[in-house]
């Protein structure tokens, strides 16, 4: 719980009284990372609470600490990532942010990022959450951790800014692989992500479309490819209301990847009343799988399925698709306050 600043250039040397700093002394907390912020800020993160540090670019004699909050901590050092004004970190429960509020004072954030996906935060096995890694590239906060039943960082959490939400969970079970870092690098160009394990093995994240993962597990191994088992599930739509609804037609934008032709099944599971309905794939609706580079607006009927709720799955069985839009038509029904079965 104890920062020392030791003097310009001289790393060895530091004033006792002027240049040491405690944080959440008297508790039984520890620090886990410290992040530079605007305007000679200093983050302190501890494991169940966040400090701030302010003046430290001046005399250390006129820095102040102060607490920001004791409701999170940050459990993973390498999972602080600055984004603009916001610090994202993953906590005991979940992904917070900690930004600058109108008053350019910081704040914690009480509501997680990570609420929507809770289930999956949930599945972080407690024992390895100290493993987990993140970094921010090209809009997105990427976040790789630890799932229950395994020992090592082999899935990976993805957020956009642009759409604020969660967009994808990637889980890759083969033997060998493990995410000890993201490394953003380029040479000559834009700047690409890429994904680090323990034995040197050294991978590209979203290089390509093709419909399977291309590794190298070790230094020196020759690429192998593996197959990806992908699949898209919407929000729950309810229409922002408890009524029971009837779901009678959808419409589905989606698109093929320059390389290769699409093709899914689509389904759609409803909440009470509970059910699965599979309306078949693609090609079997407009007559063929979609020719690679090339979209398709696809719609049909739902069949009037009464439900509280419905949420829409697509499964690809060829190639990588690219789901643009989404949307669901209804209508409230079923009003009686007479059970159905």
């Amino acid at each position: 719980d104890e920062i020392i600043a030791s003097d310009i250039l001289d790393q060895n040397t530091y004033d006792q009284i002027e240049n040491q700093f405690r944080i959440a002394s008297g508790g039984a907390d520890y620090l886990v990372a410290l992040q530079p912020f605007a305007e000679d800020n200093l983050i302190a993160f501890t494991r169940n609470s966040i400090h701030l540090i302010s003046g430290v670019g001046a005399d250390l004699g006129n820095a102040v600490v102060r607490e920001i909050t004791r409701e999170v901590g940050c459990c993973a050092r390498k999972s602080i990532a600055q984004v603009g004004s916001k610090i994202m970190f993953l906590s005991d429960n979940g992904v917070y942010g900690v930004e600058f509020d109108q008053l350019y004072n910081l704040r914690g954030v009480s509501v997680p990022l990570s609420e929507a996906i809770n289930p999956t935060i949930n599945n972080i096995d407690p024992l390895y959450i100290d493993n987990a890694v993140g970094i921010y590239h090209d809009n997105r906060y990427y976040l790789a951790v630890t799932p229950k039943g395994s020992t090592e960082n082999n899935m990976m959490l993805v957020y956009n800014f642009l759409n604020d939400g969660w967009e994808s969970v990637d889980y890759i079970n083969q033997r060998g692989w493990n995410i000890k870092n993201f490394i953003r690098a380029g040479a000559g160009g834009l700047n690409s992500l890429y994904a680090v394990n323990e034995l040197g093995g050294i991978h590209l994240i979203d290089g390509g479309t093709a419909a399977v993962d291309t590794l190298a597990l070790a230094v020196g191994e020759g690429t192998a490819q593996y197959g990806i088992s992908s699949f898209l599930n919407t929000r729950q739509y309810t229409f922002g209301t408890m009524d029971r609804k009837k779901f009678n037609s959808y419409e589905l934008h989606i698109e093929s990847a320059s390389e290769i032709e699409s093709d899914a099944i689509m389904t759609m599971e409803t909440e009470n009343l509970d059910g699965t309905e599979i309306y078949g794939s693609i090609s079997s609706i407009i007559g063929a799988p979609i020719p690679s580079g090339e979209d398709e607006s696809i719609r049909g009927r739902l069949g009037n399925k009464r439900a509280y709720g419905a949420q829409i799955g697509v499964t690809p069985t060829t190639g990588r698709p690219k789901i643009r839009a989404v949307k669901i038509t209804g209508m409230l029904a079923f009003s009686s306050t007479t059970s159905a079965s």
